[in-house]
């Protein structure tokens, strides 16, 4: 039977243990993915045409990344409080030889039952790299004029599905508040990362 002293050890161990587990977590969620500067102006595209009115939003996210889940969601309560102001646009990567399982699936149905909201795949993620998108869940928003005016993800942090500041200031451009262009970190798995064309290639 084990002493009082070494139970004590195994729980303070064990704890710490715990703790740093979740230290590492937290900052794992909270580390912002990598991006690039996305075109100041409407960029040439053979999928998505610009909305002749109000701003234009593209939402570019991986199809199995669990972190677009919590990018769709938060989309979905931005579309509603917009109430018609934005018209959106939602493109899910898909391998250019990839067999019909990925034109399929739980955020495919969820970005599709969206109002408003038309969905796209993507292939290769040509446009992606036309928007400057590295993170899934990346989203830039295009005034009437075609030109950039929010560049981010909008949510606080990978798989929270609350709005973050990027959602803030969508829905503060959508009431015409905030002039010019504004910026957000992005949270979500890579979608060019090493990780992601694991996926690509089939891997779950």
């Amino acid at each position: 039977m084990l002493s009082r002293s070494r139970v004590v050890g195994v729980l303070v161990l064990w704890c710490g243990a715990v703790a740093g587990g979740l230290a590492l977590q937290w900052r794992y969620d909270h580390t912002p993915g990598a991006r690039e500067d996305s075109p100041g102006e409407w960029p040439r595209t053979e999928v998505l045409t610009r909305g002749p009115t109000g701003l234009t939003l593209v939402m570019l996210a991986h199809p199995r990344c669990p972190c677009s889940r919590a990018s769709l969601q938060v989309l979905a309560s931005v579309m509603e409080r917009a109430r018609g102001r934005v018209s959106a646009h939602v493109l899910l990567w898909v391998p250019g030889r990839g067999n019909a399982d990925w034109h399929e699936g739980e955020l495919w149905r969820r970005a599709r039952e969206i109002p408003g909201v038309q969905v796209h795949a993507d292939v290769e993620g040509q446009e992606a790299r036309r928007f400057g998108a590295l993170t899934s869940g990346h989203t830039v928003v295009y005034g009437a004029d075609g030109r950039l005016v929010f560049s981010g993800g909008l949510t606080p942090a990978r798989g929270q599905p609350e709005e973050g500041a990027g959602a803030e200031a969508l829905l503060a451009l959508a009431r015409r508040e905030v002039p010019g262009e504004a910026r957000a970190d992005v949270y979500g798995c890579g979608l060019r990362a090493p990780g992601a064309r694991a996926r690509e290639r089939g891997s779950p």
